[in-house]
Parts: structure tokens; C-alpha cells; sequence
């Protein structure tokens, strides 16, 4: 009997990969404001090539650049859309901006990544079909990205957004929706059909500590968790079939401690469609 995979391979890398020591020391330099965003391009670009040839040497087709040009998991997206700014200790009455987005997020990183696994070669495919492994391997190419509800789920809708810019949750996710939905369109017009998001927000569901936590705030934890589940159906609506779309999920792992506990079966029959 055959076997139907589907994502279309058996196992797959899910989390970032170990950063060189150059790259570490560069982003506390960009971090530090010791040098420029290009400054830490330059190194991030110069690292990604081996941890590709890594992974395509043990086997994982699902290649990803290791998530080297992110800190961590939920940097991305969110300082780079539009009306959004990354600016410590500030309120949120200095921002003023509708959410949109101006320009792509990670399509450049897709670029290059595709660059990496596609040869350039003058020979004619026919005469060396062992090449053809390296220009198929660019459908597996995943690009992860930060879920839509994290910022929502870390601050409330009191802290997520300005009062004066959106006046309820739904108007600030009508927004975001939209600004997903671009993002993943042009990924996958420019060839990418592997998308990942990496939101640890389903897990914190199945804590009795965030349920307890959410109730005495008088939060409705079944309505809160449904309206994320929305979230994900409405950015993943109308999606191509030959998509591959997938949500990791985590209890977190903070310098080994993790964040949350709990049996996943509160959220096993809600997942998004």
C-alpha cells in the first residue's frame, strides 16, 4: 500500500537551529545599537547557506534557514508591519497607526532561500537527472511566521492596541487578517508552498493555570479561544490546495523552564480547519 503523506514528507525540523557564534555576537552588536540592520544581514546571510546544506544532507526536505534572522519566534512580523513600531518603555498612546502592510515580511527571506536550493546550471535536465532533487526541494522550502494572536494573547485587549486607532479586537484582527492574508499570497506567488506559524497560544489553553488566571479576570476563556480559531480560518480562507500550511505549537522553553502544562485535549477537536 502506498503511503499518502501529507505534509509530503515523513518528518520534518519544527524549531531553529543552533546560531554560529559570529552570528550571536553580531546580533548583540545590532541589539546594543553597535551596528546597522545591513551589518546583521551581511553575517545572518553568510551563516543561512550551511544550515541549509545541513539539512539537505541528512534528509529534511522541509528546509527552513534555521530561523537564524530571528531572536525569537514571534520577531518578524508584527515591527514589520506598518503602524507598528518597536520602541521600549513607551505607551501606547504614542502609536497612532492603522495596521498594513507596506511591504513584504519574509518574502526576501524565501528569495533567498530559494536561491540556495535551486542550481543554476547549463546542462539539460535529461542528462543529469540528479540535479532535479536540488529544483524540487523549493516546494518543501517552509517559511515559519509568528502566529496572528500572539501579540493579542501577551497583552490583552487593553495593551494590544491604541483605543484611539481601533475601538474593539475585531477591528484591530480585521487589519491584521488582511495583512496576513497579502503576506501569504505573495509567498506564494513567488513559489513558496510550506508555510508554518509558530504560536504557543493553543497550549496556554490547555493550562488549568491560564484558565483559572483568565476566569477570575472575567474573561471568557471558550469565547477567547473560538474567535483565535476564527482568526486562523479567516487568514487561511480560500487557501491553494497545493498549500501546505501547519501550526506549531509549544509549551515554551525558556532557558529550559517552560511556560504552561496540560493535556492538549481541551484544543484536540477546536484545531482551525
Amino acid at each position: 500500500m502506498a503511503l499518502h503523506l501529507d505534509p509530503p514528507c515523513r518528518a520534518e525540523h519544527i524549531g531553529s537551529l543552533l546560531r554560529p557564534q559570529t552570528l550571536i555576537a553580531k546580533r548583540f552588536e545590532y541589539e546594543g545599537q553597535k551596528c546597522s540592520h545591513e551589518d546583521l544581514q551581511v553575517v545572518e546571510n553568510d551563516s543561512i547557506p550551511a544550515v541549509v546544506k545541513l539539512q539537505q544532507e541528512v534528509g529534511i526536505k522541509s528546509i527552513t534557514d534555521g530561523e537564524l534572522r530571528r531572536g525569537a519566534f514571534y520577531q518578524g512580523m508584527f515591527e514589520t508591519l506598518g503602524g507598528m513600531t518597536v520602541v521600549p518603555e513607551r505607551s501606547l498612546s504614542t502609536f497612532k497607526g492603522k495596521i498594513e502592510r507596506t511591504k513584504g515580511v519574509h518574502t526576501e527571506d524565501f528569495k533567498f532561500l530559494k536561491g540556495l536550493v535551486v542550481l543554476e546550471v547549463s546542462v539539460p535536465i535529461h542528462l543529469a537527472p540528479s540535479l532535479l532533487s536540488y529544483d524540487q526541494d523549493v516546494k518543501y522550502v517552509k517559511i515559519p511566521i509568528c502566529g496572528p494572536t500572539w501579540m493579542h494573547l501577551r497583552h490583552g485587549t487593553e495593551y494590544t492596541y491604541d483605543k484611539s486607532v481601533y475601538e474593539s479586537d475585531a477591528e484591530y484582527f480585521e487589519d491584521l487578517i488582511k495583512a496576513y492574508r497579502e503576506e501569504i499570497d505573495e509567498l506564494y506567488q513567488l513559489g513558496c508552498r510550506n508555510i508554518q506559524f509558530d504560536d504557543p497560544t493553543f497550549a496556554f489553553f490547555c493550562a488549568e493555570s491560564m484558565i483559572t488566571g483568565l476566569e477570575q479576570a472575567g474573561i471568557d476563556h471558550e469565547g477567547l479561544l473560538d474567535m483565535y480559531i476564527e482568526i486562523y480560518n479567516r487568514i487561511l480562507a480560500g487557501r491553494p490546495g497545493d498549500l501546505t500550511v501547519g501550526i506549531h505549537t509549544c509549551r515554551g522553553n525558556f532557558k529550559g523552564m517552560h511556560y504552561c502544562e496540560g493535556s492538549l485535549e481541551r484544543i484536540a477537536e477546536d484545531n482551525p480547519n
